[in-house]
């Protein structure tokens, strides 16, 4: 009995031995966030950047003078022009691109979504239905925003701006003015200005020439 006793011991921890380390392992620590599908003159992280590279939730893409670089994210897509740097991130439903510089054009299906990140605005769909949009860091304190299909959304500084389909917005980050009278405390003083002003013109001419490969996720 004493030997029985302790076989099913040895058995019970060799089991628990096994088993712990997988229980305690993240699933899919290194799951895909997207791939490249185009890459000219561009760079995935340190490497230059190939059709085909996985990229994972972290990584930086950029592109040179005269390069591009096209990404997937399920149904979910975005373009670097020229002279543009992004680092993209996971997004429930689509991707987060945080812009460092140049242009991005990002699009979304049916269902899906997109959150672009620059000068310390957030922009994104307004609704699930598909959307097209292009994001242009001027500089630090100046954007230009465009709907090609759809709605979308600019949250900034507490403020929220709607850019219906087909418009084009210059976004302009005014700084506080130090002098400005404050209350007790410091408290009163106000907070960066931003300003919205719609472009004549709408539609930016790179939207239109990428939009159609942008609104079809089964091209390669």
């Amino acid at each position: 009995m004493r030997t029985i006793a302790k076989s099913l011991l040895v058995g019970l921890l060799v089991s628990a031995l096994v088993q712990t380390p997988l229980a305690a392992a993240p699933a899919n620590p290194m799951a895909p966030l997207g791939v490249i599908v185009l890459a000219d003159k561009a760079q995935l992280g340190t490497s230059p950047a190939a059709g085909g590279a996985t990229i994972f939730d972290g990584d930086a893409v950029a592109t040179d003078g005269g390069g591009v670089l096209r990404a997937r994210f399920g149904e979910a897509q975005a373009y670097l022009l020229p002279l543009s740097s992004a680092v993209m991130h996971s997004l429930p439903g689509g991707f987060d691109a945080d812009l460092h510089s140049g242009t991005i054009v990002v699009s979304s299906a049916q269902g899906t979504t997109f959150n672009v990140l620059a000068d310390g605005a957030a922009i994104r769909p307004k609704t699930a239905e598909p959307a097209v949009a292009q994001v242009s860091m001027i500089s630090p304190t100046e954007l230009t925003l465009t709907s090609r299909k759809g709605e979308l959304e600019v949250a900034v500084n507490g403020q929220t701006q709607d850019i219906s389909e087909g418009t084009t917005y210059r976004m302009v980050i005014q700084p506080d003015d130090p002098g400005a009278p404050q209350g007790p405390n410091g408290a009163g003083r106000n907070r960066n200005k931003v300003i919205f002003i719609i472009v004549a013109g709408a539609v930016a001419a790179t939207v239109i020439a990428l939009v159609i490969a942008l609104e079809s996720p089964s091209k390669p």
